[in-house]
């Protein structure tokens, strides 16, 4: 479930399945996932802000945040992937 507090998204998620989380870590369907969505006053910046919690797996809450930066105006980024065949890239690659 997701609202806005003084302009930032926040999402709240419970009942996951189990399984790894980003930057280590994992979930049961007790944890519950805190996300928070803010955009720069410039319109610049993404930053998302992540907060894990379960008691019965965590001490204490699991936290992380990516920052995002907005592409200049005419640029474009390119996807990019993994291929599980190859044994280099496999090295990378996060089972599911």
């Amino acid at each position: 479930m997701g609202h806005y507090e003084n302009g930032v998204l926040v999402v709240d998620t419970v009942g996951l399945v189990p399984g790894a989380v980003t930057a280590g870590g994992y979930r049961t369907p007790e944890t519950h996932l805190a996300e928070r969505f803010e955009v720069s006053p410039d319109g610049k910046r993404l930053t998302i802000k992540y907060r894990w919690s379960d008691p019965k797996l965590y001490q204490k809450p699991h936290s992380y945040e990516y920052v995002l930066e907005r592409l200049l105006e005419g640029s474009y980024a390119l996807e990019e992937w993994c291929d599980a065949s190859d044994p280099i890239e496999q090295q990378s690659i996060v089972p599911p």
